[in-house]
């Protein structure tokens, strides 16, 4: 008697007396593949983005520098600044005073004023001429004498001029000390009286005319005042006073400073920033750098992906065929 068993074994066959068996057949969970007698299957991974540089944003590495730094064109590097400068030529002026005219800058500059006399001398604040004038001469007799007719002082006196031996000496002289008169005695005079002219010069007096007075010296003078002129001192009127200067033109920078014959203006002007590498994100230069994928361990990196295998026991089937009296159990 022949019976068929069909047994499904996890391992190998086990043979058993009476009983024959077939090859195994090894069967793999879904997804697996029979390699010999293990199953496998290819497992596949994303792998993990690290930097070697830099910090991780998205699938880049970026660092971060600082900007570079540079002058503007047109400018010149200065230190740590940048120095613009502009030239041009400079403008005429008139110094502070004088004003512009064809000639050049003028000014009317004053000169001194003076005092003067037009008419006579200056005396004090005022100016002087003196008049002069003869004495006005006056004569007259002295006290005493009158003017005769024909000119000359005179003055009449009489005097007593009784000679000596008239009166009462007289005849007491002629009587004689006994008193009697002589016989021959004539009359006599006894008192006569005699008038004489008596002449003085006149008496001069010298006076000054009215308004005129006597200064001991020139005799006679009036005094006329006048006012004193004030006249520019190079001869002109007092309103014209001035003396025109003229001077050149100064040059002068309307703007900026006097740097030879030209004028300078300079500026300092802040550098301007730049990335020579990667981008500005407006503080700093931002350079992206690839980055580097890593696999777990057990996974190999093929073609960007983490690639490995995984095991798993087949299931193993044998097939038993009973040959005897015994295969019906």
């Amino acid at each position: 008697m022949r019976s068929v068993f069909v047994a499904a074994l996890i391992g190998s066959a086990v043979a058993q007396k009476g009983r024959q068996s077939s090859d195994p057949v090894y069967t793999c969970p879904a997804g697996f593949n029979l390699n010999g007698k293990i199953c496998e299957r290819q497992t596949t991974a994303q792998p993990q983005l690290i930097c070697h540089q830099g910090v991780l944003s998205g699938l880049e590495c970026l660092t971060e520098t600082p900007k570079s730094t540079r002058c503007p064109p047109g400018t010149l590097q200065s230190g740590k600044q940048c120095i613009t400068s502009q030239e041009f030529p400079p403008v005429k002026v008139c110094p502070t005073g004088f004003v512009e005219t064809l000639a050049g800058c003028e000014a009317q500059q004053p000169l001194p004023l003076i005092e003067v006399c037009e008419i006579g001398s200056r005396e004090g604040p005022e100016c002087v001429t003196a008049e002069t004038a003869p004495y006005v001469v006056s004569q007259k007799c002295p006290p005493g004498f009158e003017e005769a007719a024909k000119g000359g002082c005179w003055k009449k006196t009489t005097y007593d001029c009784t000679p000596a031996f008239a009166g009462k000496g007289g005849l007491r002289g002629l009587i004689g000390e006994l008193g009697v008169a002589p016989a021959n005695a004539k009359a006599q005079v006894i008192k006569q009286t005699c008038e004489r002219k008596e002449a003085a010069p006149y008496l001069t007096d010298k006076v000054c005319p009215a308004g005129f007075e006597d200064n001991g010296i020139n005799g006679c003078i009036k005094k006329h005042f006048h006012p004193v002129i004030t006249k520019c001192s190079n001869g002109g009127a007092a309103s014209q006073c001035f003396t025109t200067r003229t001077v050149p033109f100064e040059q002068e920078c309307e703007t900026g400073v006097m740097t030879g014959k030209m004028c300078r203006i300079q500026k300092t002007v802040a550098p301007e920033t730049f990335c020579a590498t990667g981008y500005d994100n407006g503080q700093a230069c931002v350079q992206a750098h690839p980055t580097a994928p890593v696999c777990a361990p057990g996974l190999t990196l093929t073609g960007g992906l983490c690639v490995g295998s995984e095991t798993a026991q087949p299931e193993v089937t044998v097939t038993l065929t009973c040959t005897g009296k015994n295969c019906h159990h």
